[in-house]
């Protein structure tokens, strides 16, 4: 009677603490989806789009997946790829289950359901797909002002900010709802109104701190010579890589008579960084924070675009700003002469 009493005093002890284990358990927020053309035990990553950190992985099977995800706090632009990002499509997760049904071959070309954020969002796009530059500006503009508590108004600001500059950013930042200033694109929006100097010729330099290829910081005060060119850039930029020829040549004239560069790189992958500044024979100073438009250089400068420039003459006041080829040429020799 005794061992049978113990028994059930057992059973009834791990089918409670099973109980609580269970009840305890955070709730799952699912993920799942079909694809076309996957091949089995094929990985795929969902990453966070403000920042690529990877969420998750799962396994494709039967042209199939599924992630168990923890619950959102909000709706998050995320994407969804293959290891080579060959294949990859951006989307809005939802809070709540959501499902991704691949159509074609076409990674891209899917139906998101249980997402209304990626219904407003592509219904949005669609209000200013084939319009010009400024009309989608505006558009966008439109929309944050009509939705201050949409989560799509605080990530359109922060895609915007620098673009708009401070003062129409603020104005419409301090619209926004109070939750959607402390989401991550609102955090983001309000460091850039942080740090942003919005320079303009003939203001004082801001000075740097960043690390070089080595990893130490380095920063441009202690870089600066006679004249210092701070020049924005990126391995991936087009026409970064096209210019840099021109400026080599810009550069080899004028070293000697104490032209300096100073070159801060958009760059997140520091061999492709690396190697492009091998390819193209850069031989003046590099520094990256390796974490593309959010490092803080771009935020201070109100960069809005690579290339771009400012050059700063031995005074540290900014005398030209976004000078290419010849143009550069002209005025450093002006500024040598003088």
């Amino acid at each position: 009677i005794n061992k049978m009493i113990r028994r059930i005093l057992i059973l009834i002890t791990t089918g409670f603490v099973f109980l609580m284990f269970a009840c305890n358990r955070t709730p799952m927020q699912a993920f799942s989806g079909k694809t076309i053309d996957l091949s089995d035990n094929t990985m795929i990553y969902l990453s966070k789009r403000l920042n690529d950190e990877i969420i998750d992985s799962a396994q494709i099977a039967n042209n199939s997946f599924n992630f168990d995800l923890k619950p959102l706090d909000h709706p998050m632009q995320v994407v969804l790829h293959t290891k080579d990002e060959k294949q990859r499509k951006t989307f809005w997760l939802d809070k709540g289950d959501v499902t991704y049904i691949q159509n074609t071959s076409d990674f891209r070309d899917v139906t998101i359901l249980g997402s209304e954020t990626e219904t407003i969002n592509q219904t949005h796009r669609n209000n200013y797909s084939g319009l010009g530059y400024e009309q989608r500006l505006e558009k966008n503009f439109e929309f944050i002002n009509n939705n201050p508590n949409h989560i799509l108004s605080a990530f359109i600001l922060s895609v915007y900010n620098t673009t708009w500059g401070k003062d129409k950013t603020s104005q419409l930042f301090n619209g926004l709802s109070e939750e959607l200033r402390l989401t991550d694109y609102g955090i983001k929006v309000q460091q850039y109104l942080d740090l942003s100097q919005e320079h303009k010729i003939g203001d004082n330099y801001t000075d740097l701190s960043i690390p070089n290829i080595l990893g130490n910081e380095t920063t441009l005060s202690g870089s600066r010579s006679k004249i210092t060119l701070l020049e924005f850039w990126a391995s991936w930029c087009g026409p970064c890589r096209q210019e840099n020829p021109e400026l080599v040549k810009t550069y080899e004239m004028y070293n000697s008579k104490g032209f300096e560069i100073y070159a801060v790189s958009l760059d997140k992958d520091k061999q492709s960084w690396i190697d492009a500044i091998k390819e193209d024979a850069l031989k003046w100073l590099h520094v990256s924070e390796l974490i593309g438009h959010d490092c803080e250089a771009v935020l201070i400068y109100n960069d809005n675009g690579i290339p771009d420039n400012f050059l700063i003459d031995e005074n540290g006041k900014i005398v030209g700003k976004g000078l290419r080829g010849s143009e550069l040429q002209t005025r450093l020799a002006e500024l040598m002469d003088n």
